[in-house]
């Protein structure tokens, strides 16, 4: 009885979604071939943007060094190491979704919590394609007064996170535990 309940408790997510999955489909039979088709252009998606990840995440896991990456990321690193993180986080290319494992990595290798949600906040606020849009559409002095702002306000959220939370919450890289 205790591995059942371990199980479903783990996989509750899962579960909800089958459940919910389940009950749109029997209340609208209509949405079967909608949601088939978002189904597989997610999937598609997700094939498509797989590889890049296990490269991004293989690249930072073997190729950049630690003592480097806490110098500029790490706990000594400061302002500078925050404008650095949001540098980073505004290079992303793809969904926020794609960050997560690249911000695991990161934060794995050393650099601080907060540097990490600091580029998380930036890759969904402040990405290079999302500006060169707004550039010629809004102009670039909305543009640049937006991301300054985003990046005062992404400092105030992740400052406040960081205090936040506690010591054990904040290894979410152990993804065994």
């Amino acid at each position: 009885m205790e591995g059942i309940k371990k199980i479903i408790i783990r996989y509750i997510l899962v579960i909800i979604i089958v459940i919910t999955y389940t009950v749109v489909l029997l209340c609208f039979p209509q949405t079967v071939n909608m949601l088939q088709e978002l189904d597989f252009s997610g999937y598609i998606r997700s094939i498509i943007l797989l590889p890049p990840i296990i490269f991004i995440v293989s690249f930072i896991d073997g190729w950049i060094n630690k003592d480097r990456l806490v110098k500029y990321l790490g706990e000594e690193s400061g302002m500078k190491g925050h404008i650095i993180a949001f540098a980073f986080g505004c290079l992303g290319v793809g969904p926020i979704y794609v960050a997560f494992p690249i911000v695991a990595m990161v934060f794995k290798k050393g650099a601080t919590y907060m540097n990490s949600i600091i580029i998380i906040g930036a890759w969904s606020v402040g990405r290079i394609q999302q500006v060169m849009y707004e550039i010629p559409n809004m102009g670039i002095v909305y543009t640049l007064l937006r991301l300054i702002l985003n990046f005062v306000f992404i400092l105030i959220i992740s400052k406040y996170i960081d205090k936040t939370t506690n010591k054990h919450d904040k290894n979410f890289y152990d993804f065994t535990s």
